[in-house]
């Protein structure tokens, strides 16, 4: 078994600042050629509707927890979106009948990328196909959201732009929000998860890199709140 390079995973390269747009391009065209060929998801399409409500209910319940002291910080992007849930429900059903879901990756970041030659990607999550199933907007979103957490803001665009150019069946603007608001959430829920295993490693890390990805949530859903805040009703109570 040949290891893959560590200098050419894409978080490392992000890092280094040594990363160029027709490499992001050959990413994006890898990964549409990928989504394009799979087998539409019509029928167990309803797995990723049952996948984002379950996990959402539990970011609630682990982000919420009196013992991060994060309540004030995590309530109000939970319950946007919980809100946009649902309200955009019926749009998810709707790409689900449309066909637009697939099995995917399941876990799409950027150290499961090595751009060495030919391109790797690596670590999907084999284990479960239920978490495989995905709009690919969503994963696509996904990655692009962790590129910008690493400071490579300029990447997600480019990378939707591809999956566009073959997949013309883009959602809007307000179910990418909830898309990106969610996968935010579950990246700080996965955060404090570490401080309840024993021991803890790294007790000093979890803590505030769950507060950057709730501050991330905000601006991911943020254009959506001064002109939503008024008709979306939360979900789901206190935990």
């Amino acid at each position: 078994m040949k290891r893959l390079p560590q200098s050419d995973m894409m978080d490392e390269r992000i890092g280094s600042g040594r990363l160029t747009t027709a490499e992001i391009n050959n990413v994006g065209k890898t990964l549409v050629t990928f989504y394009a060929q799979r087998q539409t998801e019509t029928a167990d399409g309803g797995a990723y509707l049952r996948h984002l409500t379950g996990e959402q209910r539990i970011n609630r319940a682990i982000l919420l927890r009196p013992e991060f002291a994060m309540c004030d910080i995590a309530s109000g992007p939970l319950d946007m979106v919980d809100g946009l849930l649902q309200r955009l429900r019926p749009r998810i059903e709707a790409r689900i009948r449309l066909g637009a879901i697939v099995e995917g990756h399941g876990d799409l970041r950027p150290e499961h990328i090595c751009l060495c030659q030919p391109l790797q990607i690596i670590d999907c999550l084999e284990f479960n196909r239920s978490m495989r199933i995905v709009d690919p907007y969503d994963e696509i979103n996904y990655l692009g959201l962790e590129c910008e957490m690493l400071g490579a803001p300029w990447i997600r665009p480019l990378l939707i732009q591809g999956l566009e150019s073959r997949l013309p069946n883009r959602p809007d603007g307000n179910l990418l929000a909830f898309y990106g608001g969610y996968r935010a959430l579950l990246r700080a829920r996965l955060c404090v998860a570490h401080l309840l295993e024993a021991p803890v490693r790294h007790p000093e890390k979890w803590r505030p890199l769950a507060i950057r990805y709730i501050k991330q949530a905000e601006r991911e859903t943020f254009s959506l709140r001064s002109r939503s805040v008024r008709r979306l009703t939360p979900v789901c109570g206190d935990a």
